[in-house]
């Protein structure tokens, strides 16, 4: 590493204990997904499902610590012209991530032992994707961050980005001012873990650490370092993200609700209350203050994961009839005939139980619902579907139209989009593999 556009002591952190802790051997058992750098959400919240991954695309990871997104990205464009390119500022981070990518025998990837913000003066070209989860908000300067980024964007590409969400981590942030009092003469960063421990095993009863049901004072050393004991380290608020986003000249296209339950909701002030004149007065406020709103109703989210690009970008809906609605990757392969064997349950309604999604979604049930689940098997285009029902009505006494169809449906695909369930992708774009799938590999 040539430059030292760093801190110092962020650098030692992650050199004496890299992030998250991983050991490479895991990868000959287990592939580690990670749900922001899925391709079916890459592409359906910031390419407009239009993204054909398989020609081969251009991807940066900022910050790649130990390689959980490296890797992931890496194995998903495995068989395609793609290059991936790695950047962290540890060498110990980075070591432990090519071990993991050696392991896999993956050969798509650049590694680059430097930190984020020298990006813009290594000469790497643009990217399409850029990922960069839990990094920025550990940065002395942020924006820095976020503009360094920017600048090695391409025109339609898109950025990743997870920062920690401030509401949900007030009682993180109490420790972490408690512990920088206790250890201010600390020197050992194995000290500094101790006396961490006895304080977390002695808060009282009462202490908002414990009422917010953080008990996590067993992690491992790794763990425990980065949540109580970092030196650098700040969080956002809603408002704060879009400003964050304006200070590159990006916009925030989606907040994302990955693997929580309600999903994409959480960011819906609606979701917290039934009172029909709260929902009322929630409803005159702009998307950003809602949004807001929502995060303090909530209390508990601690971390924000969204998307930005240059543009306003569409998001894939029932009446684009060239589309090809698909469960989400990280659904187990048998997840088609799953659902469509639940639509069959008796009633009004379905429950949708799927645990590698931490989703349990009701719907509205009826004929035309159940068929359409009979028959989406992430290969058939909307228009192919819409068809299907239509010709099992024809001579039914219901008349069934495709625009009565594409009204019907819009909710559905909505309610399962925005619980990260269902992505929609254009018929041109190659089926995804999903982890299952990338496991066998």
């Amino acid at each position: 590493m040539k430059n030292t556009n760093y801190l110092p002591v962020v650098r030692k952190h992650y050199e004496e204990y890299p992030y998250p802790e991983r050991n490479p051997l895991d990868e000959k058992n287990r592939l580690v997904a990670v749900g922001i750098d899925c391709l079916d959400v890459i592409n359906h919240y910031s390419h407009e499902g239009k993204k054909n991954f398989s020609k081969g695309v251009r991807v940066l990871v900022a910050g790649g610590g130990t390689g959980d997104s490296t890797i992931f990205l890496a194995e998903q464009l495995r068989d395609t012209k793609s290059e991936i390119t790695y950047v962290d500022m540890s060498e110990a981070s980075m070591k432990i991530a090519q071990e993991r990518a050696s392991i896999r025998g993956l050969t798509n990837i650049t590694w680059i032992h430097d930190s984020l913000l020298n990006i813009p003066m290594l000469d790497l070209g643009k990217f399409d994707h850029i990922s960069c989860t839990g990094v920025l908000h550990h940065l002395e300067d942020p924006v820095a961050g976020i503009k360094a980024l920017e600048s090695v964007l391409s025109d339609n590409g898109a950025i990743n980005i997870m920062v920690y969400a401030h509401y949900g981590r007030t009682s993180v942030y109490q420790v972490q001012d408690l512990m920088r009092m206790i250890n201010h003469t600390e020197t050992e960063m194995s000290e500094e873990i101790s006396n961490c421990r006895k304080v977390l095993k002695g808060l009282h009863s009462d202490h908002w650490h414990k009422l917010a049901n953080m008990h996590e004072e067993d992690l491992p050393d790794i763990e425990l370092y980065d949540l109580y004991l970092h030196s650098q380290d700040r969080a956002y608020t809603v408002p704060e993200l879009y400003e964050f986003a304006e200070s590159a000249n990006l916009k925030l296209i989606k907040l994302l609700g990955l693997g929580v339950v309600g999903g994409n909701y959480i960011y819906n002030p609606e979701f917290y209350t039934e009172d029909e004149g709260i929902r009322a007065s929630l409803k005159k406020l702009n998307l950003m203050q809602r949004q807001a709103a929502a995060e303090i109703l909530n209390g508990r989210i601690v971390m924000h994961s969204f998307n930005l690009s240059r543009k306003v970008v569409k998001q894939p809906d029932a009446s684009m009839l060239d589309y090809v609605p698909s469960l989400s990757i990280i659904c187990a392969n048998n997840s088609y005939e799953m659902v469509s064997q639940i639509m069959l349950t008796p009633g009004s309604t379905v429950q949708l139980n799927i645990a590698s999604i931490n989703l349990d979604l009701t719907l509205k049930k009826t004929a035309n619902i159940e068929s359409f689940f009979r028959h989406m098997n992430g290969q058939r285009s909307l228009k192919s579907i819409y068809s299907k029902i239509m010709a099992e009505k024809k001579f039914g006494i219901e008349k069934v139209t495709r625009n009565s169809l594409i009204q019907e449906f819009k909710p559905v695909i909505k309610e399962m989009s925005s619980h990260n369930l269902l992505f929609l992708r254009h018929k041109s774009v190659q089926r995804y593999k999903t982890t299952e799938d990338l496991d066998k590999q």
